[in-house]
């Protein structure tokens, strides 16, 4: 942000200093005047005199009424002409460029050709725009007055004139932005006046004090933020402002751009209005007269041409004091509203003295500009001169803030530019100019000649420059950074010598010595021991070249410039010096050494040393150094090993055992380089390595978690392994060969290979074996089924087993877990992920009770590629029974009882002879014996339990009562498939009624049932006498 007190980078003043300047010119005047008295006594020179003048020093004098301007350093910009030069006329060669006004005549314009005639910026177009800037600097020491006549009239009252003055060491070659800025100040994306240290407005519409369009950015003093937006702020007009200095922005798109500054410094209007609308007191005065008679003509003059820009006339005459002790300045803006004729006199409208440092050099230029609204804009009978009187020859030395070589401090080879502006102030011309500086060798003027005060050419910018030293800037701190010198200039009137004298400080920057050295090394493949096979391997006797690059790095000049380095032998006493001993800041030098590679250095697979760079600068300051560290790596291999470990057939309990394994590689079968994990998430290996090239050998170890020792495997327990696979990640992943070499692999790794390798280890799901045998023979015994539960501690599940009974040879189908052994009664399920697990027994084979007892399985990676071996699981065989009934042949659904049976067997060894008797308790009897017998209670049914198995005969040994003995033996057989007998009804015959002989009567059996009768029929009848006597 740009404050109201805000110093100014100039840095440039008259000889003595800032203070007693005054005094200074004025002595030197009076000097002069007397010497240039006494040479005319002398000489006789009767007219033609130098003079020195009695006030201030005209420096300009132009009053653009004429055809032409004289004065080349006044440069037209936009539509400005002069209206005295005829249509059709162009400038005389070697003078102003101004020329008439043809192109401009719109509104009531001074006529074209007639003198005396005006500096017409504008017509009444609109937006148009005009000026001129006068680029030739001037001595700003003594002051400046500045006086002029301006005309604005003829259209709607805008925008209005702007007078303005830039710091000398800049090159003035435009104005700033137009509109309100009246060609002074910025607006938003245009630039304001380059090094612009004053600008005044007369300004007609009212809008140069306002803080809109950008103007004024970064300020921190009052804006006129009481300026409204609104058509009130006509009440305003007119008024005239000021501004102060530009800046340019520090940083960003828009650096060095002058957009910022350009603060307001004070306005003056005709009076104040109500308090929200009123400009900030600090910032303006109230002139009832400007009010009154304002800038412009009056609008209701009806005259024309020439006679209304003479009515519209108004005088300006703006002081810029010489500056005080402090380098400030007071401005004072006088208008004579009567124009020349001054009837009114002079009214001062306004004054400010400044908190900025004035340049001292000053350039000046005018600028007028129209928009929407218009108006006519000229001026004439301009007098630039100064306040207090210059001596007949003034110097002001300043730094040449436009030349490309500017900067705001310097350093040792920075070119500093200088300008040497020498004036006239007396009134003849000199001769035979000439400036000397004991810095500056190569000075140039463009002219050897003075004309006299006023007039063109009596002023010119001589320029130089300087070469900051060695010395100079290693001693800055003793000059408080400050590079003091003073210029002399001379000139000559006749015989007669002028001279004067200018000084300027040039910052210089603090003096940082510093150096820097980097090293780097290259191996070469030479020695006795040259590798040919693996690409160029490092080998002992290799020899090291080591490049050294030695470089200033800060701003002074370094001497006795060297190299201390242990493995070189190079010694900080004894220092090797590098190229060339002493450095510019910036410059470098470069040089080489040599190192013979030992067997540690290629057993440790690097180099490593350090350089030191040592300068001393001038001085007063003290040595530098650097010190630049260099691993040389040899050429090398990378190998990665990466286990992956595939868990996904034996489950999450198998990916959580302590499976612990090792990967690693064999240099040429020397040291074994190992890399021990637990699998996470089923990676691990050995991380990339650096090796030398050569054979390497890919080894994988594994062992229980239980195991004290590692075991020679290709994988630990329970885990299978897959192939190497390596791939060279520096050469597009190209595959690599891999070759077995018994049980481990080589592969071989050549200079600048980076191969990654990676094994599988697939985890091998477990699996049981058992049997179904009978309790009593120990055969196999087919049909059993099961249920498979587990695993308990992982993902669960219950599977159903049956027993395949294909047969030898045959293929067992099915899905998911079930049987794979084809022949009946034997059992494999496999395909178990790792875990506990019971198996139990859920149907037995025919004829057999089941199993009772539960066994426990687990499958974990020590028996998960044997299996585990259930043995054999019996079966209890389940007795035989027999049942079969005894009916007649007469009624098969009549049981008789009272039979007795005959059973025989086992057949074997074993066999015995069990009789059967029938037993008759009646239903819901018991039927007790021991042994083999009938539980059978009905009688003539018969139910014989607990026979072993094997085959038994059943033969009738009594029948019932009145029926024939069957002698039928029967055979039984008690097996797996027939536990259960049923004979079903077996059948007895009644024995045949006695036999009488033929001999004409009944047999005896007839006789003996006859007499039978008759008792049982006398008996009913006499119990029957005997109930009715009770009766």
């Amino acid at each position: 942000m740009f404050g109201t007190g805000q110093d100014r980078p100039t840095g440039a003043h008259r000889g003595g200093g800032v203070g007693g300047l005054v005094l200074l010119h004025r002595a030197a005047a009076l000097l002069s005047t007397a010497l240039l008295i006494a040479v005319s006594l002398v000489s006789g020179v009767a007219s033609g005199q130098p003079e020195a003048a009695a006030a201030g020093t005209v420096l300009i004098n132009e009053s653009f009424t004429g055809t032409s301007v004289t004065d080349p350093n006044i440069k037209p910009l936009g539509d400005a002409c002069l209206t005295g030069a005829a249509d059709g006329s162009t400038a005389p060669p070697g003078q102003s460029a101004l020329s008439n006004c043809s192109a401009h005549p719109v509104g009531s314009v001074p006529p074209r050709g007639t003198t005396p005639g005006w500096l017409q910026f504008t017509d009444v177009a609109n937006s148009r725009s005009g000026g001129i800037i006068y680029n030739q600097a001037l001595p700003a020491t003594n002051g400046l007055v500045v006086e002029f006549e301006q005309a604005q009239y003829g259209g709607s009252g805008a925008d209005g004139i702007s007078f303005f003055l830039s710091d000398g060491a800049y090159n003035l070659t435009t104005t700033g932005a137009t509109g309100g800025s009246l060609g002074y100040a910025q607006k938003t994306g245009v630039e304001g006046v380059t090094g612009g240290f004053l600008g005044v407005a007369l300004d007609a519409w009212g809008n140069y004090p306002r803080g809109d369009e950008g103007r004024g950015d970064g300020c921190t003093s009052p804006q006129s933020s009481g300026y409204a937006t609104s058509s009130s702020v006509n009440d305003f007009r007119p008024n005239v402002s000021i501004r102060g200095p530009g800046q340019q922005v520090a940083a960003g798109t828009n650096q060095g751009k002058w957009l910022k500054g350009y603060c307001l410094w004070k306005t003056a209007v005709g009076e104040s209005k109500a308090a929200n609308q009123q400009p900030t007191p600090t910032a303006a005065t109230v002139v009832p007269k400007l009010k009154t008679y304002g800038l412009r003509g009056s609008d209701s003059d009806a005259s024309t041409g020439g006679t209304r820009a003479n009515n519209a006339a108004r005088t300006v005459r703006i002081t810029v004091s010489p500056a005080d002790s402090n380098g400030y300045t007071t401005v004072t803006v006088d208008i004579d509203f009567d124009g020349p004729s001054a009837s009114l006199g002079w009214t001062n409208v306004l004054s400010y003295t400044t908190t900025v440092a004035a340049p001292s050099l000053y350039k000046f230029g005018f600028a007028a500009s129209t928009g929407g609204s218009t108006d006519i804009h000229l001026i004439r009978n301009l007098k630039v001169e100064t306040v207090d009187p210059l001596a007949n020859l003034t110097l002001v030395k300043s730094i040449d803030a436009s030349d490309s070589h500017y900067k705001a401090a310097y350093a040792e080879g920075d070119t500093i530019p200088y300008t040497f502006t020498v004036t006239n102030g007396g009134a003849v011309g000199l001769t035979g100019l000439t400036v000397t500086d004991p810095l500056v060798a190569n000075i140039s003027c463009p002219s050897t000649t003075l004309a006299k005060s006023g007039e063109s050419g009596s002023t010119v910018t001589c320029r130089g420059t300087h070469v900051v030293t060695a010395a100079e800037a290693a001693n800055a701190a003793s000059n408080s950074y400050q590079l003091p010198n003073t210029a002399t200039a001379k000139a000559y009137y006749g015989t007669t010598a002028f001279s004067d004298t200018g000084s300027v400080n040039a910052t210089l920057v603090a003096p940082n010595p510093a150096i820097e050295v980097t090293k780097t090394g290259i191996r070469n493949n030479n020695g006795p021991y040259a590798d040919s096979t693996y690409g160029g391997a490092a080998r002992t006797g290799n020899t090291v070249t080591y490049t050294f690059t030695v470089k200033n790095v800060g701003n002074v000049t370094l001497n006795n410039v060297g190299l201390a380095d242990q493995l070189l032998g190079w010694t900080s006493s004894s220092l090797h010096t590098c190229g060339q001993p002493s450095l510019a800041p910036g410059a470098q030098t470069t040089c080489t050494g040599t190192y013979t590679l030992t067997g540690s250095d290629v057993a440790a697979g690097h180099r490593s040393n350090t350089v030191t760079a040592y300068g001393t600068p001038a001085s007063p300051l003290e040595q530098v150094h650097d010190g630049d560290t260099y691993d040389l790596n040899f050429p090398a291999a990378y190998i990665k090993l990466t286990k992956i470990v595939d868990n996904s057939k034996i489950g999450t309990v198998g990916a959580q055992l302590p499976a612990a394994w090792q990967l690693g590689f064999e240099p040429n079968g020397s040291v074994w380089y190992r890399g021990e994990q637990v699998p996470v998430n089923g990676l691990g290996g050995v991380d990339r390595t650096r090796v030398q090239p050569g054979d390497f050998y890919l080894k994988e170890a594994g062992k229980d978690g239980g195991a004290s020792a590692w075991s020679n495997v290709t994988a630990p327990p329970g885990y299978s392994a897959g192939d190497w696979n390596c791939i060279d990640v520096a050469h597009n992943n190209s595959s690599v060969g891999v070759d077995p070499t018994n049980q481990w692999f080589k592969v071989i790794l050549m200079k600048d290979m980076d191969i990654e390798c990676s094994i599988t280890n697939t985890g091998i799901p477990g699996f049981v074996t058992w049997s179904k045998t009978d309790a009593t023979s120990g055969a196999l015994v087919g049909g059993s089924s099961w249920t498979l539960t587990g695993p308990t501690d992982g993902s669960s599940a219950t599977v159903a087993v049956s027993d395949c009974t294909a047969g030898s040879g045959g293929a067992c189908t099915g899905s998911g877990i079930h049987d794979t052994d084809p022949v009946a009664g034997q059992f494999k399920v496999d395909g178990l992920e790792w875990g506990s697990y019971t198996l139990t027994e859920s149907a037995a084979p025919q004829g057999y009770t089941a199993n009772p007892n539960t066994a426990s399985i687990t499958i974990s990676g020590s028996n998960a590629a044997d299996g585990v071996a259930l043995g054999a699981i019996t079966n209890e065989r389940i007795p035989g029974t027999v049942t079969w009934k005894k009916v007649g042949a007469d009624s098969s659904s009549t049981l008789l009882g009272a039979s007795e049976w005959q059973l025989v067997g086992p057949s074997g060894s074993g066999s015995t002879t069990t009789t059967i008797t029938d037993c008759a308790t009646g239903s819901g009897g018991a039927c007790t014996g021991s042994g083999i017998h009938d539980t059978d209670p009905v009688a003539g049914q018969f139910t014989i339990t607990g026979l072993a198995w094997g085959s038994y005969t059943l033969t009738e040994t009594k029948a019932p009562a009145g029926y024939a003995l069957d002698t039928t033996s029967r055979a039984i057989t008690i097996g797996a498939s027939s536990v259960i007998v049923s004979l079903g009804s077996i059948v007895n015959h009644q024995r045949n009624s006695p036999t009488i002989p033929l001999t004409g009567g009944d047999s005896a059996d007839f006789y003996l049932i006859l007499g039978g009768g008759t008792v049982i029929v006398t008996l009913l009848l006499g119990g029957l006498r005997q109930r009715r006597r009770r009766i």
